[in-house]
């Protein structure tokens, strides 16, 4: 990834596999938290103590999801309890966080009822802000998958945009193509000027990123 210029790389994957038929089957490290946390570990060491960033993803988890529960296509609904979630989801997030301090976290198009019933977790304070920076500690950068997906649609592209940023992700994947980015960019001054976004939400964001982009040599202090 180096010799080809690519400084970041969207993995690895630490969704815990409890569903059959499972949604990931071919992409995860394992059936529970220890197992996925030592794999993903290792993957998310060689990356980055090679100056690659690594991102942890899909957060809350999407393990316990079949293959019928796309997010590309539909909402998917977790109706775990948050113990379950404890001791299979998140178990990765809190080992990794405090062991590797993964550069990136990868938030995801799924309804986690135990800790937000009501938003997707990529759209949720209670998910971004609540559950990974208060309760799993994570100070590092949040970025959301991809916004364009189905499961979405509900809202709009650029209205989830804003939303994810309200509630706490730094880094935005979905606008792809010109007209989509002039729409997300003017949603973002809107939601400024009419209060939705302050200045210091986007500072704190602007923080978070510059500091990883210095840690990883793409900029110079």
């Amino acid at each position: 990834m180096q010799q080809v210029g690519i400084n970041v790389n969207l993995a690895p994957v630490v969704d815990v596999q409890t569903a059959t038929p499972p949604l990931l089957a071919s992409r995860t490290f394992g059936t529970d938290g220890n197992s996925v946390a030592t794999y993903a570990g290792a993957f998310l060491n060689g990356l980055q103590k090679n100056n690659v960033i690594g991102c942890l993803k899909h957060f809350p988890g999407l393990g316990s999801l079949t293959s019928a529960d796309d997010p590309h296509d539909t909402l998917p609904v977790v109706s775990s309890s948050m113990d379950t979630l404890q001791k299979y989801d998140l178990a990765p997030y809190k080992k990794l966080i405090a062991t590797q301090k993964p550069a990136m976290i990868m938030s995801t198009d799924v309804v986690t009822t135990a800790i937000d019933p009501d938003l997707p977790a990529e759209l949720s304070p209670k998910a971004i802000d609540g559950v990974l920076r208060k309760q799993l500690g994570y100070n590092g950068v949040v970025i959301t998958d991809g916004l364009y997906m189905g499961g979405l649609s509900r809202w709009g592209l650029a209205e989830s945009a804003v939303l994810s940023i309200i509630a706490g992700n730094d880094l935005i994947e979905g606008p792809y193509t010109s007209s989509q980015v002039a729409e997300v960019v003017q949603a973002f001054k809107d939601a400024i000027q009419n209060g939705r976004l302050t200045e210091k939400r986007i500072d704190e964001s602007l923080q978070r990123i510059l500091l990883m982009k210095m840690q990883y040599g793409i900029i110079k202090a």
